[in-house]
C-alpha cells in the first residue's frame, strides 16, 4: 500500500488496530483503515504548514493529534462528516512529540522548547492547558503519559524526566506535579518511550477488586540514577 510519496516520519496504530496514522515530510497526516466498514475509514488531514514529526491517535479510536516543526499540535476528530480539525494549539517552538494518556483525556506535548505541556481534551475543540512541565535541558522528542497520571519525557540532554501527580492524585491538575526521577544515559541519544496501557480503573483510587491487576504497591522513594562508570 502506497500512502504518499513524502518520507514519513511518524506512525500509529489505533488500540483496535483498524487505523493506522502516517504522516511525514509532506505536511500532512494520513488516516489509513485497515478494517473492513472501519467507520474512521481512509483520510488526509490536512492544515499543517511544515513536517509533521509526532502523530498519534488516542486510544479509543477517538482524535488525532499531531506535532509539527510550524511550532503548533493540532487536534482532528472524527465525526458525522469526517475528520475535522478542532483546535491548533500554538507552541514556543518547534513541537516535536505528542501523547495521549490510556483514557483518551489528557494530551502531553513537548518539543524544542525543552518543556511539556499537559491539557485536557475531552472536549477536543476547547482544550484547556493543566500545567507546564520543565526540567529537561535540551529537545524533547519522545513523551509518555501513564494510567496513573505519571508522565516521562525523553531529551537530547540524555536523561529521561519522569513528573508524578502530587498527593498520588492520577488527574495531576488540581495538585500539580513533582518531579519523581531523572534517569541518566550512559551517552546514548533516548529516541523512544513507551508507557504500559495499564487498565484506568488499576489507579491508586480504584476500589479494592475493581481489576486484576493485583494489588497497587506504594511507591518506592526516588531513585537516583547516574551513569556507569566509565570503561577502563
Amino acid at each position: 500500500m502506497k500512502v504518499s510519496d513524502a518520507l514519513p516520519e511518524t506512525l500509529a496504530l489505533g488500540s483496535a488496530g483498524h487505523t493506522l496514522i502516517v504522516a511525514g515530510d509532506d505536511n500532512r497526516v494520513h488516516v489509513l483503515g485497515l478494517a473492513s466498514g472501519d467507520q474512521h475509514g481512509t483520510a488526509v488531514l490536512t492544515g499543517v504548514t511544515n513536517h509533521v514529526v509526532g502523530a498519534v491517535i488516542s486510544l479509543d479510536a477517538g482524535p488525532v493529534a499531531a506535532a509539527s516543526l510550524d511550532t503548533t499540535v493540532r487536534l482532528w476528530r472524527h465525526g458525522p462528516s469526517g475528520w475535522t480539525l478542532a483546535t491548533a494549539l500554538p507552541g514556543q517552538g518547534a513541537a516535536l512529540t505528542v501523547a495521549f494518556n490510556p483514557a483518551g483525556a489528557r494530551l502531553a506535548a513537548a518539543g524544542s522548547d525543552h518543556k511539556v505541556r499537559i491539557g485536557h481534551i475531552t472536549t477536543p475543540h476547547q482544550p484547556r492547558l493543566l500545567t507546564t512541565l520543565t526540567g529537561p535541558d535540551n529537545d524533547i522528542y519522545p513523551v509518555a503519559i501513564s494510567a496513573t497520571g505519571d508522565v516521562a519525557a525523553a531529551s537530547l540532554d540524555k536523561t529521561v524526566t519522569i513528573w508524578r501527580p502530587r498527593g498520588g492524585s492520577a488527574g495531576g491538575d488540581a495538585q500539580g506535579f513533582t518531579t519523581y526521577a531523572v534517569l541518566r544515559s550512559a551517552g546514548v541519544d533516548l529516541d523512544s518511550l513507551a508507557s504500559s496501557p495499564t487498565d484506568p480503573d488499576c489507579s491508586p483510587e480504584a476500589p479494592t477488586g475493581s481489576c486484576d491487576c493485583g494489588t497497587p504497591t506504594p511507591p518506592s522513594p526516588a531513585p537516583r540514577y547516574a551513569p556507569p562508570p566509565a570503561a577502563p
